[in-house]
């Protein structure tokens, strides 16, 4: 069944147009590469490129001498990259801003709830080679002693999305295999605050 969810993208497309004959299904498959009217529901929606929203929530230790970023392991429930550590991300859905998105990304996939003042815009990427052909959009968010500290039941996302949740010492980001090209998010982040 088609659903209106701008998180499936192309998974829920897939799924529709898996259900045509083989030969149908690679011709639209190749339209998907343009954008193109669909009905739904009575309505005419428009099938493009998606918009992607990246999470760099951080932290310090008091004296700045340590710098942790929150990260999650992509789990078994996930399209690919299972067992890569990624940033908090995902897909804009309708009715919420780039700042909702993030921070219920955040809150799906990690558990940890932002303040909506706290996010602050980085980039926006449309270069269709770096992310799957998702116009991405950066925030970040310094986590501080304002935050809350308690790790809530993260609801939403797909079942098994997640393995596990961590801060990740942003010295040690090398070590973690990561997804979407977040080591590079990384590197520069890390450059930035002079590690």
């Amino acid at each position: 069944m088609l659903k209106k969810d701008a998180r499936k993208g192309v998974l829920f497309l897939d799924e529709f147009f898996s259900s045509l004959c083989a030969d149908i299904h690679q011709k639209i498959r190749i339209r998907a590469m343009k954008n193109f009217p669909f009905e739904h529901e009575g309505e005419t929606l428009w099938f493009s490129r998606a918009v992607a929203v990246t999470g760099l929530v951080y932290k310090h230790n008091a004296d700045k001498t340590k710098t942790w970023v929150l990260a999650n392991k992509r789990g078994q429930g996930t399209p690919d990259f299972q067992g890569y550590w990624n940033l908090p991300c995902g897909y804009l859905d309708f009715d919420e801003n780039g700042q909702e998105a993030v921070a219920r990304e955040v809150l799906e996939e990690t558990g940890y709830k932002t303040r909506a003042d706290g996010w602050h815009f980085v980039r926006v990427s449309t270069d269709p080679k770096e992310n799957r052909q998702n116009v991405s959009i950066l925030y970040r968010y310094h986590w501080n002693e304002q935050d809350d500290e308690t790790v809530y039941r993260a609801e939403g996302g797909e079942q098994d999305e997640v393995e596990d949740v961590k801060w990740v010492d942003i010295d040690e980001a090398d070590k973690y295999q990561w997804a979407f090209c977040h080591d590079r998010i990384l590197r520069a982040f890390g450059e930035k605050i002079g590690r």
